[in-house]
C-alpha cells in the first residue's frame, strides 16, 4: 500500500509534464491539416481577388470583395486627393514673350517683370499669367506659380533676392518706371485676382 502511495503522485506529475507536448503535437497535426487554408476553409491570402457583385442586392457591395487601393492612391487620398483636371490649355512661358527667365531661380525684380510683360489681364489668370506685382486682399505677395501664402493652393515660398540700400534704391527706380505701365495697376480683368482664381485650375507646376 505504501508503494501505491508513492506511484500515484508520481504518475499525475508526469501527465502534467506529458500535457503540453500533446497539446503542441495536436496544434502541429491541425496545422498540417489545414493545408494553407484558413479557418473558414478557404485560401488564406492578405491579397484576394476582387469579386463582383449583383447591384440590385442591397448587401451585396458590403459583402463582396474590393480591389485594395495602391500606395500611392493612399497617399493622394492623404494628401486630400488629386487636382481636379482641367481642360484649359497652359499658358505660354513668360520666356516666350517677354526674355529668359534667369536660371537661378531667385524671384528677383528682375524676373518678375518678365512675368509682367507677358502678363495679359485679358486672359484669365494661371499659374504663368497673373501680374507678380500685384497683392491679394491680404496684401500678401505670390510666388513664382502666382499663389499667396496662406490662402492659394500649392503655394511655394520663393527664393528671395539679396537686398541692400544700392539694391533697393535700384529697385525703387524700376517700380517707379512699372508704375508708368497702364496694365500696371489694373483691377478686376480676367487675369487679375480674384479669390476663385484657382477654381478651374489643376495643381501647380
Amino acid at each position: 500500500m505504501r508503494s501505491l502511495q508513492f506511484i500515484v503522485p508520481l504518475l499525475a506529475l508526469s501527465s502534467a509534464f506529458m500535457a503540453p507536448a500533446a497539446l503542441h503535437s495536436k496544434l502541429s497535426q491541425s496545422a498540417i491539416s489545414m493545408g494553407g487554408k484558413g479557418f473558414g476553409g478557404g485560401e488564406a491570402t492578405r491579397d484576394p481577388e476582387p469579386t463582383a457583385y449583383d447591384p440590385n442586392d442591397p448587401k451585396g457591395k458590403q459583402q463582396a470583395i474590393h480591389k485594395a487601393e495602391s500606395f500611392s492612391e493612399y497617399l493622394a487620398k492623404r494628401a486630400g486627393g488629386a487636382a481636379a483636371p482641367t481642360d484649359e490649355p497652359a499658358a505660354a512661358a513668360p520666356a516666350a514673350a517677354g526674355g529668359e527667365l534667369p536660371k537661378d531661380g531667385v524671384w528677383s525684380i528682375e524676373t518678375k517683370t518678365i512675368y509682367f510683360d507677358a502678363w495679359d489681364p485679358e486672359s484669365p489668370r494661371t499659374y504663368m499669367n497673373f501680374n507678380p506685382f500685384e497683392r491679394n486682399d491680404e496684401s500678401a505677395q505670390c510666388d513664382m506659380n502666382g499663389c499667396f501664402p496662406g490662402q492659394s493652393r500649392g503655394y511655394k515660398s520663393p527664393i528671395r533676392p539679396a537686398a541692400d540700400w544700392d539694391i533697393m534704391q535700384k529697385e525703387r527706380a524700376m517700380m517707379d518706371e512699372l508704375a508708368k505701365n497702364p496694365k500696371f495697376g489694373l483691377k478686376g480683368k480676367p487675369g487679375c485676382f480674384s479669390l476663385g482664381w484657382q477654381k478651374n485650375l489643376g495643381a501647380p507646376p
